[in-house]
């Protein structure tokens, strides 16, 4: 099956060449690479072109939108562009572990009733501790049923493997507020197919200026 990352960047000088070194690292390479860059005021969109030439990434392509379309927008027209057999989202500053392509490829080919398949991941902190999320049961693949808890988003859509299929099905029904990954992720325990891959396959930066942060503390103060 053919893999597709789709990174969506804004102003990511400062960590982004991590996150393209841990996705061209893969034990199982991707076959097209999409970076769309949301008009970043950094030389974001410098780094990422002679990273692409440094490395002669001829599967890797820099889009630079003509005008800022938020991390959401973002995501889901670079997803729609996408053409894998299989989606990983990627943010801008995380690092992803060498075998996570390999790993989450193997699973979605040998369940075929998976549709999104999300990761344990290791979240690491600006003061330097960090903080493993997995679920409890001791096995690798973990299904999730539907429960109350559905509109609750335990991993985010950085974790993330979907199938192309499945995201050109939900497609009309995204909305410009709806995050690519709170979509997907219910659309998928809906329709029982949502699992969980309970080895740690990225590490999740977490810091209080990422985009995801900001939006979210605008949210609390409007409450």
């Amino acid at each position: 099956m053919k893999i597709s990352v789709v990174l969506s960047a804004y102003n990511g000088a400062e960590y982004i060449t991590e996150q393209l070194d841990s996705i061209r690292n893969q034990s199982r390479p991707a076959d097209e690479v999409l970076i769309f860059d949301d008009v970043s005021t950094d030389n974001t969109v410098e780094i990422v072109r002679e990273y692409i030439k440094k490395y002669n990434l001829s599967s890797w392509r820099l889009y630079e939108n003509k005008e800022n379309y938020g991390w959401k927008k973002n995501f889901m027209f670079g997803m729609n562009m996408s053409s894998g057999d299989l989606i990983f989202s990627a943010d801008q500053d995380d690092i992803w572990m060498p075998e996570k392509f390999e790993i989450m490829h193997r699973i979605m080919s040998e369940n075929s009733d998976i549709n999104v398949l999300a990761s344990a991941l290791e979240e690491f902190f600006d003061d330097g501790h960090t903080n493993v999320m997995k679920e409890k049961k001791d096995t690798e693949l973990v299904k999730l049923s539907f429960n109350k808890k559905i509109f609750d988003i335990k991993y985010p859509g950085c974790t993330y493997c979907i199938r192309g299929e499945f995201f050109k099905e939900c497609m009309p029904l995204w909305r410009e507020t709806f995050p690519h990954d709170a979509m997907l992720s219910r659309n998928a325990i809906i329709s029982d197919s949502l699992a969980i891959c309970n080895t740690p396959l990225i590490k999740w930066r977490k810091h209080n200026d990422s985009a995801y942060s900001v939006e979210a503390r605008k949210g609390k103060s409007k409450t």
